[in-house]
């Protein structure tokens, strides 16, 4: 079987959030769908390890925040490869609540935003799927175009994180360049030598979760 079939679909990049005791918290997930126009309905698919998913099921409430293209990696970076169980990644994020639910909603960075109230879960094993009942949805930027996948896959070169729907384990191959890896997010980094890759800059970091240099490992 060819997994890389499962590439040829087509996900988005969004920030899935939720609200407990009025603190905001959210991860990036990439599938989520329209099921239903009247009444509204979205789906969408989060796996039973992230935190965020503890908190939608407890609050029965979650937010969409629709990422642009031009998002920032440090904002990937926290709400796709850190955990709010360690830190509050809305800090110092221009977030804003929403109308209907008090769910956070993104504003600076995202191109539309979705309020759900969950009616169904699903359970799938690895991944649990909620379906709310949209009760509000905004746009707020239609000048960007919206991250896709295989724009985060092929522009950003940004891997899937463990718990994505479409993580796939890589398999070993006879590269003859050097690989660096990043340790947070799995980001790869060619190089021809060692010595190219530490003479990068000190300020380099890495272009999709903001990691330094420090926080790369060389794949043997």
């Amino acid at each position: 079987m060819n997994t890389k079939a499962f590439h040829t679909l087509s996900y988005g990049i969004y920030v899935l959030t939720s609200i407990k005791n009025d603190t905001p918290y959210g991860c990036i997930i990439n599938t989520a769908f329209q099921i239903t126009s009247s009444p509204a309905r979205i789906a969408v698919s989060c796996n039973r390890d992230n935190f965020t998913h503890g908190i939608i099921s407890e609050s029965g409430v979650f937010g969409i925040s629709v990422l642009p293209e031009s998002a920032s990696s440090s904002l990937i970076g926290t709400f796709g490869y850190k955990s709010g169980r360690d830190i509050d990644k809305f800090a110092g994020v221009h977030w804003t609540i929403g109308m209907e639910t008090d769910v956070p909603l993104l504003m600076e960075e995202s191109i539309s935003t979705i309020e759900c109230r969950v009616i169904e879960v699903l359970d799938v094993g690895t991944h649990t799927i909620f379906v709310g009942e949209v009760v509000n949805a905004e746009i707020h930027d239609e000048s960007n175009k919206e991250m896709t996948y295989r724009y985060y896959h092929n522009e950003l070169k940004g891997v899937a994180p463990k718990n994505a729907p479409t993580y796939i384990e890589k398999e070993a191959t006879m590269e003859t360049t050097e690989l660096w890896v990043c340790d947070l997010c799995g980001y790869e980094y060619e190089s021809m030598t060692n010595a190219e890759f530490e003479q990068l800059p000190d300020d380099w970091v890495c272009p999709i979760c903001g990691a330094d240099k420090s926080m790369f490992t060389k794949k043997l």
